[in-house]
């Protein structure tokens, strides 16, 4: 089953849940975000692990509603050894007034020891509050691949669901499962990421 995700990772994926929120930073502020989660791959009723997936990701406030996101990420095999890639994202944030909706526009690039690829992933942010440090989140996304010999069939479906929980001191804790489907394989098969993002703001009121 492991072969399932090849055609995906050279179709540029990222895997990662998202750890983000609808509402903005504000202008002037900065959000520093540890994130970890495992992802698996699903088929016929049954699962494998295929990789741990470590990143950073910091967010830096240029307006009110909008921000700046830059994020690292590490996907190591679980199955032990050297395979495994990283990947960089960069790009615009947009909040609407209320904080319940964002677009997202990251680009990105994979790079390993033998390929590197890159890919956009358009992303709708839409945020649920349950309480005063309570939220949910919902992610949907289409990972698109920018290489000539890919397209939007080689994409990747996402949907990432988690919660925000706002504790003392601006730290937040991001639970987030994501659930994903390659565009070819629709019907045969899934990935599941489930992490948990762990940020801290700094500069806000």
């Amino acid at each position: 089953m492991i072969l399932f995700f090849l055609p995906v990772l050279k179709g540029n994926a990222q895997f990662g849940n998202s750890f983000l929120s609808g509402e903005a930073i504000g202008k002037g502020a900065w959000e520093f975000s540890g994130l970890y989660s495992s992802l698996s791959i699903g088929s016929d009723g049954e699962s494998e692990g295929i990789f741990n997936n470590y990143g950073l990701l910091l967010g830096a406030g240029i307006s009110e509603k909008t921000e700046i996101r830059i994020r690292y990420d590490r996907f190591s095999s679980k199955e032990g050894g050297d395979f495994g890639f990283n990947t960089i994202y960069l790009g615009p944030k947009f909040s609407t007034e209320s904080g319940r909706f964002a677009l997202y526009f990251p680009v990105g690039v994979n790079f390993g020891d033998e390929f590197d690829s890159w890919m956009m992933e358009p992303s709708f942010i839409f945020s649920f509050p349950l309480g005063k440090n309570l939220q949910i989140n919902a992610t949907p996304s289409f990972l698109i691949p920018l290489e000539e010999e890919t397209g939007p069939e080689d994409g990747l479906l996402k949907l990432n669901l988690g919660l925000g929980i706002t504790a003392p001191g601006n730290w937040i804790f991001r639970p987030e499962a994501s659930l994903q489907y390659s565009v070819q394989e629709i019907g045969d098969g899934h990935f599941l990421a489930l992490g948990i993002g762990v940020s801290k703001r700094l500069g806000t009121q």
